[in-house]
């Protein structure tokens, strides 16, 4: 049995946190819940320790973000759940995937990536109030596509319904979500 949960992905800096802040503001029965705090509050470690962490401690950390995950829907069986996450983790050495069997753990009901234009990335991670990483839009070209091929795994994989919407500005989070759970149990729980 899947979870009342949605998973939102993207890269850093195209507008996942804000979106995901934003619809749960105006939809109080969902409760926005950031991956990496998550983890970062298991694991006492800050975010921009996490982010620059080895595959194998990405990984690690994998296993604590699925028990804290757990832990919530036992305590909030009925509250659905926007989580703010990332397939792919920039470490300044390398592009790390997060695995299949994560996702397979968490038992969303949907995904859904967000990708923007790279100067938009850019722009944000610049101005952001986040440490985040600096790229050139080749970099960023190339995370957005390897993110955009690992969800899409996910989603194939694991027989999940994926919604794909580009952030410009203005953007909300409301229509993917709505496209998401038009017609499933999701919607029972609202």
């Amino acid at each position: 049995m899947n979870n009342p949960c949605i998973l939102v992905f993207g890269i850093s800096g195209v507008g996942k946190s804000t979106a995901c802040k934003v619809f749960t503001n105006t939809h109080p029965e969902f409760k926005y819940v950031s991956a990496s705090e998550i983890i970062s509050s298991a694991t006492s470690h800050s975010p921009e320790k996490l982010r620059k962490s080895s595959e194998a401690e990405i990984e690690k950390n994998q296993t604590a973000l699925i028990s804290a995950l757990n832990d919530l829907f036992i305590q909030s069986p009925q509250s659905p759940i926007i989580l703010d996450a990332h397939a792919v983790i920039d470490n300044d050495e390398d592009l790390i995937e997060i695995p299949t069997a994560t996702i397979q753990a968490i038992r969303p009901l949907g995904l859904i990536l967000l990708e923007a234009p790279p100067l938009d990335v850019i722009r944000r991670r610049q101005i952001g109030p986040r440490r985040r990483p600096l790229r050139d839009v080749a970099r960023i070209e190339l995370e957005t596509a390897k993110e955009r091929k690992i969800v899409q795994h996910y989603a194939e994989a694991l027989d999940i319904p994926l919604e794909i919407d580009e952030v410009l500005d203005g953007y909300e989070l409301e229509s993917a979500i709505d496209r998401l759970t038009r017609g499933t149990t999701f919607n029972a729980l609202l």
